[in-house]
């Protein structure tokens, strides 16, 4: 590329690559900064992967050395493939599998969409479905199986759409079926939902159902079973298939209508589309475009955004109809519905002027709101002081500043425009208020180290406790680097014990005697803790 070329397609693309490395700069900011206890999974699937490499058994999950049945092992699999790499599982090597599929995950929205519809298209739903509020503020920071899992899903749905398309029915069903198993060993039956759904989207539009008996399909049937049926016979060596099974349908279903009272599930039903609209702001605001025919007319005539919004649409009952929904279940289904809305916004605006009016203005509005916080800040009371504040806040209100001044100069690269803007109230979270939240869990952490420090080598036991402070576990387990047992009944004399006060009371109700050589605490339920030692 000469110069000249160079310059053009830096004109043209520039903002975009910038974006991009902002975008990266600001999800790997304080990656490893935070203690595992503001957010519960995290410490799960840490202690979790910590027993499997200190036992050497990597068929079953464990958690205090019992039976752990409530995740298949293959994201264990990959915390432990990072360990080998690192040679530790510390917040950021724990944390980075899942930004790293985060990054994979925009290259597969920009591959497909870009197929489809361009390069502007595919970039801005990639920048634009990692920039919403919900993922970018919190989803995106964690360990947390949801990122490999619904990158995965999300993938298959597309290869089911674009082998379709070829009319490859051989790659179409064993390619998608053996990411489906994939998936089914990240996180369980979900994936069968998923996958069933956007099959019958696509065999159901044109009502083509006989192709759902193609000899093809029942190959990629078996492109499922294999791997899932290996795993779990490896599985039925060691421990109960029936006890697994039984488990695992309750993950999957422990959170709908069977758990909830009928006002609960009601409330949930009448209020699922707005919460759906909150957590995904500010980019809901271009569901506008759907309150006019013309939308449904262009959506008619195009397969692929017809795919995009059917495949959304169908899957979301599932979750309208569970109490218990948290947002981030439905995020792989999320890039579907903004590659429709995006389309129209780049492709279509014309056809749309008022509603463009009012998006425009709605974007504008919103610009301006994180404009007048940042130069707020130094003069709100936040509970905590923030260290060159005048200096973050003005000068991130100064970007912010330019990006709402181009977005009344230029509407149509609004939409990047306020990407940026998001991404500044990125960096504004993590210095005005997230990193502020540090020191409230740090002690969690300091003591948790401290115990496992005092104990060294010597064995560290539970007492007939209700086990849940899983952050304290993963710090004593990764410390020591020894399993953490929970022991109910005989207490061995030459370990150490950590006993919550319930269950130091029925010690005392023994008459067994016993040392307490630090108190402290957990953040789960605020918990109580004690360090003992029972006289040999």
């Amino acid at each position: 590329m000469n110069k000249t070329n160079f310059q053009k397609w830096y004109k043209k693309w520039g903002l975009y690559l910038l974006a991009i490395i902002f975008l990266v700069g600001a999800l790997f900011m304080y990656l490893d900064f935070f203690p595992v206890f503001v957010q519960n999974d995290e410490a799960t699937r840490g202690v979790v992967a910590l027993e499997m490499i200190i036992s050497g058994n990597y068929i079953t999950p464990t958690i205090h050395g019992e039976f752990y049945y409530c995740k298949p092992p293959i994201f264990n699999w990959i915390l432990i493939l990072f360990y080998n790499i690192f040679g530790n599982l510390d917040e950021f090597v724990l944390r980075l599998p899942s930004l790293l599929f985060l990054f994979i995950w925009f290259a597969s929205i920009f591959f497909f969409v870009k197929k489809e519809f361009g390069t502007k298209v595919g970039i801005l739903t990639a920048l634009v479905f990692l920039t919403n509020i919900r993922m970018l503020m919190f989803e995106a920071y964690f360990c947390q199986i949801d990122m490999p899992f619904a990158s995965l899903v999300y993938t298959g749905m597309m290869v089911i759409y674009f082998y379709k398309k070829r009319s490859n029915f051989w790659m179409l069903f064993a390619l998608s079926y053996f990411i489906a198993a994939l998936t089914f060993l990240l996180k369980g039956l979900p994936s069968i939902v998923f996958q069933g759904v956007t099959l019958l989207v696509i065999f159901g539009n044109k009502r083509d159902y006989k192709k759902l008996f193609m000899l093809q399909h029942f190959v990629g049937v078996l492109a499922f079973i294999i791997p899932v049926a290996l795993y779990y016979y490896f599985y039925s060596q060691q421990n109960s298939i029936d006890t697994l099974f039984n488990v695992i349908l309750s993950e999957s279903t422990h959170r709908t209508v069977v758990d909830y009272s009928i006002w609960r599930s009601i409330f949930h039903f009448s209020v699922f589309p707005l919460e759906v609209l909150y957590h995904y702001t500010p980019w809901t605001f271009l569901v506008i475009f759907m309150f006019s025919r013309k939308f449904w007319k262009i959506l008619n005539q195009n397969s692929f955004l017809k795919f995009n919004l059917l495949v959304f649409l169908f899957n979301l009952p599932v979750y309208w109809m569970a109490p218990g929904f948290f947002p981030k279940y439905i995020i792989m289904l999320i890039p579907l519905f903004y590659t429709v809305l995006i389309y129209i916004f780049v492709e279509k605006a014309k056809e749309f002027p008022i509603q463009m009016k009012i998006i425009t203005i709605a974007f504008r509005i919103f610009g301006i709101l994180i404009f007048l916080y940042l130069l707020a800040v130094p003069f709100i009371d936040l509970g905590f002081d923030i260290s060159y504040v005048y200096f973050k806040s003005f000068g991130l209100a100064a970007l912010a500043g330019i990006f709402v001044y181009l977005s009344f100069k230029n509407k149509k690269d609004i939409l990047l425009y306020v990407v940026f803007i998001l991404l500044i109230a990125k960096v504004s979270f993590n210095w005005f208020n997230w990193i502020n939240r540090y020191p409230e869990v740090h002690k969690y952490k300091s003591d948790a180290v401290k115990v496992a420090k005092m104990v060294g080598d010597n064995d560290l036991r539970y007492y007939n406790m209700r086990i849940t402070q899983w952050g304290t576990t993963y710090y004593m387990t990764k410390e020591n680097m020894q399993i953490i047992e929970n022991d109910t009944e005989e207490i061995l004399p030459e370990a150490y014990y950590v006993i919550d006060d319930r269950a130091l009371e029925k010690v005392n109700d023994k008459n067994m005697p016993y040392k307490i050589l630090y108190k402290f605490e957990t953040k789960e339920g605020k918990k109580k803790l004690n360090l003992v030692k029972f006289d040999e």
